[in-house]
């Protein structure tokens, strides 16, 4: 039996499925029973107590699965406050903004904060990598509430793998290096650390109350959090469209809300060298790579040559994830519009008959001449008099971007 479907009956037999279909079964006999006239059913059971026992057993069933339904919808907000006006007056730090009015926006007056802080803009810089195999360790304040901390993504599909962890990074201004200093982590630490920051436990205290709790945002060198190395990008057709991916609803966050072309973690497995197990730059547009073609379905020689100096756009920390490293990148297709769109299509199909798992199946399409008619908010945009949903992240990456596009092309 493949895996997707003993996991899909383990799900439902864990939700009281077999409940259920004894219950139909059952009823389904007695309909055929009745209906053989032999004897009537009323001579073998109450069939309104039996009817009523049947219709309570499937309300039951209803009931759990609903109560799922509406409790994912609720998890990301449980676990990542999205108060950021809340977060943005907890810490005293120089936070991201955007002003609107560079974009054509009517109103002079609006400029959007964001709950991003330490932003660094790397272009043309040179990265260079201080990479130690040493492993992160979960604070022993944390120890206890392991079990609490994981039930928080009870309707996510979570995975653990080994990560990349910041434990420090700076920029030499004056020679524009910066250095990165990285160790190793799990995903399963950021579920317990970063993505659950406000995640009530039972005694009232969160993992932002005991780890990083202001007013002032600890360095990555005295953080105790996971800290994973995460980036988003945007990628540009060869005819000056941008995609953004609507994220689907069983994902750690962000579920049900556009995102950038790539939003992801950097994936160990691709971006360690083979034989030394050590962070490179070459691992880094290695694992960049793999998620373009993992995410979008979009190979190598559907892109441009990857270059660390001129596609990184900014590193930054957001403090919504506890101050959490991550990058932000363009690059450009050698592919249309079009072209991607069916590509993608055509691998969505694939998927959906496979075990295999994407963050998004639908893409929103915005061409780089209309980045200057967009207005954007927190947690959201407005395009063409729409409303489309985004993570405060996704948001401040988009301005980011169009600040970089406005400057460089």
């Amino acid at each position: 039996m493949k895996r997707s479907i003993t996991l899909k009956l383990y799900h439902f037999l864990k939700n009281d499925g077999i409940t259920v279909l004894i219950s139909i079964f059952i009823f389904i006999f007695f309909i055929l029973f009745y209906f053989s006239n032999k004897v009537g059913i009323h001579e073998i059971i109450d069939l309104t107590m039996f009817s009523s026992i049947i219709i309570a057993m499937i309300l039951a069933y209803l009931s759990k699965s609903f109560n799922k339904f509406i409790i994912n919808r609720l998890e990301d907000k449980v676990k990542l406050t999205e108060d950021y006006v809340g977060v943005l007056s907890k810490y005293k730090e120089d936070f991201y903004y955007f002003d609107n009015i560079k974009n054509g926006c009517t109103d002079k007056t609006y400029r959007t904060y964001f709950p991003i802080t330490q932003y660094i803009e790397l272009n043309n810089c040179e990265i260079i990598i201080h990479d130690s195999k040493k492993r992160y360790r979960l604070p022993n304040e944390l120890i206890p509430y392991v079990d609490e901390l994981f039930s928080a993504h009870d309707t996510s599909d979570i995975y653990n793998q080994l990560c990349i962890r910041v434990d420090k990074w700076e920029l030499d201004q004056s020679n524009r290096i910066f250095h990165i200093y990285t160790s190793r982590t799990t995903y399963f630490n950021s579920l317990l650390t970063n993505r659950v920051m406000d995640f009530p436990l039972k005694n009232g205290l969160s993992v932002r109350d005991l780890l990083e709790f202001g007013p002032f945002l600890n360095d990555l060198s005295d953080s105790e959090l996971s800290n994973h190395i995460g980036y988003n990008g945007f990628i540009i057709s060869k005819d000056g469209y941008i995609p953004f991916v609507k994220r689907k609803n069983n994902l750690s966050i962000g579920k049900n809300k556009f995102g950038a072309s790539i939003n992801a973690s950097l994936k160990s497995v691709k971006a360690l060298e083979p034989s030394t197990k050590i962070f490179t730059i070459e691992g880094f547009v290695n694992a960049i790579l793999f998620e373009i073609d993992s995410e979008l379905k979009l190979p190598t020689d559907a892109l441009e040559s990857f270059s660390i100096q001129k596609n990184l756009i900014a590193a930054y920390r957001d403090l919504v994830e506890g101050g959490k490293p991550q990058f932000l990148f363009y690059l450009k297709s050698n592919w249309n519009r079009e072209e991607i769109q069916d590509n993608f299509n055509v691998h969505q199909r694939k998927t959906e008959k496979s075990s295999l798992v994407d963050d998004g199946s639908f893409l929103l399409w915005i061409h780089i001449t209309e980045l200057t008619s967009l207005y954007l908010n927190i947690d959201s945009i407005i395009y063409r008099k729409k409303k489309y949903p985004m993570t405060h992240t996704a948001v401040a990456n988009l301005g980011m971007f169009i600040e970089f596009v406005q400057n460089n092309f």
